[in-house]
């Protein structure tokens, strides 16, 4: 009990000792010069808020006063162990002194750092691997402090001053602002336009012209004109000239007849009891459903997932007709895309239109009015030449391969040029001055990218976010051979798909095979 009554003494005397110190203006306790264990960061701009830690600092803010390089910082909290002070403008590079009443003691040096600021970015467009020369001030040169990213991706850094950065451009960075990163801050620079590169393999087909199941690299196709992926990247393909609906196996590799008996009679029924009048287009929707464009028949089929194959739309007889179900016709239809409200677009080739068809079967013109042309407009106003590969845009419009030009049209039926010219050619840059050749395919990368079968250039093009052509395959000669870049050869590529993983298949009219693109 005495013991206990001592501690309790003891208690009230130091109670008493502090309310005379914070009350009386006594300094019975802080007459001890302060002491500094520890300045965190030690480096920043101004403002940035730094924490000071040791032992004898006086208990409110006021009894302090901390200076960088001999300037007064503002002190936001204070007790006899911690500091919390914001740095002061133009402060510079000097020691970190803390001052009480008691005397000033001096702690480490904090480095002040100026705002970095980027002066340029040198080139502005270039593939993975690419060295491009940030040059600009008050970089952070220690290892670690300046971090640069390429939108949004990590880049190398290679070499680095306080006034210039040489990065390698980061793989897969894709198209978007380069940003610099020190102890300062954040800033934005310029848009980097990243050039993909793909590489190029053969997935399917040995190369020949016929019919053959089997491994991928042995089975033959004779023209795979449409290509789509279900959600567990099967690949299905029309193989037009066989009139069959084949599928490769994403985990066998195996090729297989999916529906279709070869016969090129337009009949329904299951499996290879249907037959298919050249079946060239195809796509699916979100119940796994396939709906195939015939070319000679003009209907519009559909594949169910239990092989059962029905015919939407078209009654076999080509000509130009709206309507529900067998009261419509197309003409030569190929390209054929689904939205997602499960309505179908169909670029009808032989009508020069863009049709619409519901889940129901009823068909109505979009946009279209049969004259050989390229003209803008709205709805029969607009006219197109050879309308063939169509894709869904970001914002729900139509994209149309049409011939040597680009064109779009919205749900409302108005038709616009997006790039290409009326001669055609093979001319990256931007889409005011890009030109393509006979292009059929095209589909959707990344959300953002569109890939095109330049069929008669006989290359991959794309088009990135910021409206900028590219060749990724190819360099216009026509042959086969697999490579990187421009060292690839194709013969008529024709039909585009995009599988989970962002890789890109094309099926190729004149080599009978499908070719694999990875791109960097």
């Amino acid at each position: 009990m005495k013991r206990d009554m001592v501690r309790t003494g003891v208690t009230i005397l130091f109670t008493i000792a502090l309310f005379a110190t914070l009350f009386c203006g006594c300094d019975a306790i802080n007459d001890v010069p302060p002491f500094i264990q520890n300045v965190t960061p030690t480096k920043g701009t101004a403002g940035t808020q730094v924490t000071i830690t040791g032992s004898d600092f006086g208990f409110v803010p006021g009894d302090n006063t901390v200076r960088f390089n001999g300037k007064a910082g503002l002190i936001i909290s204070a007790n006899p162990y911690e500091i919390q002070v914001l740095v002061p403008q133009s402060a510079g590079t000097g020691k970190v002194t803390v001052q009480t009443e008691a005397g000033t003691t001096e702690g480490p040096e904090f480095k002040y750092l100026d705002p970095h600021t980027i002066t340029s970015v040198e080139p502005l467009a270039g593939t993975a691997g690419a060295e491009v020369t940030i040059t600009g001030e008050n970089f952070d040169d220690l290892p670690g402090g300046t971090t640069v990213r390429f939108n949004g991706t990590v880049a190398n850094v290679k070499s680095l001053t306080t006034t210039e950065i040489v990065v390698l451009v980061p793989e897969t960075a894709g198209t978007g602002k380069v940003t610099v990163k020190t102890a300062a801050g954040t800033i934005d620079g310029p848009i980097f336009e990243y050039i993909y590169s793909a590489v190029v393999t053969t997935y399917a087909g040995d190369g020949t012209l016929g019919f053959a199941n089997g491994p991928a690299l042995e089975a033959k196709f004779n023209f795979p004109s449409g290509l789509v992926f279900d959600l567990t990247d099967n690949l299905y393909v029309c193989d037009r000239d066989i009139n069959l609906i084949r599928k490769i196996d994403v985990n066998t590799g195996l090729v297989s007849t999916h529906v279709g008996s070869g016969s090129s009679t337009s009949s329904d029924g299951n499996g290879s009891s249907a037959s298919f009048a050249r079946p060239d287009g195809i796509t699916i929707d979100v119940e796994g459903n396939l709906v195939v464009t015939e070319f000679l028949s003009g209907n519009i089929r559909k594949v169910t997932p239990g092989l059962e194959v029905t015919t939407l739309a078209g009654n076999g007889i080509s000509g130009f007709a709206d309507g529900v179900g067998s009261a419509a016709q197309f003409n030569a239809p190929y390209g054929i895309v689904i939205n997602a409200q499960g309505v179908i677009f169909v670029a009808d080739v032989g009508n020069k239109r863009i049709r619409r068809v519901t889940p129901e079967g009823e068909v109505s013109t979009l946009a279209g009015n049969n004259d050989v042309d390229h003209v803008d407009g709205t709805g029969a106003a607009a006219s197109f030449k050879t309308p063939y590969g169509l894709v869904i845009d970001q914002i729900g419009d139509i994209v149309i391969t049409d011939g040597n030009v680009l064109r779009k049209v919205t749900l409302e039926g108005v038709v616009t040029t997006v790039a290409g010219s009326e001669a055609g050619g093979l001319t990256n840059g931007p889409l005011e001055s890009a030109e393509f050749k006979g292009m059929r395919g095209i589909a959707r990368w990344r959300s953002d990218s569109f890939i095109i079968a330049d069929s008669e250039n006989n290359v991959v093009r794309m088009i990135t976010p910021s409206g900028a052509v590219i060749t990724i395959a190819g360099d216009g000669t026509a042959g086969y051979q697999n490579g990187n870049g421009p060292s690839a050869r194709f013969n008529g590529p024709y039909s585009i798909a995009v599988n989970s993983k962002n890789e890109v298949f094309v099926g190729e009219r004149d080599n009978h095979v499908i070719r694999k693109l990875v791109l960097k």
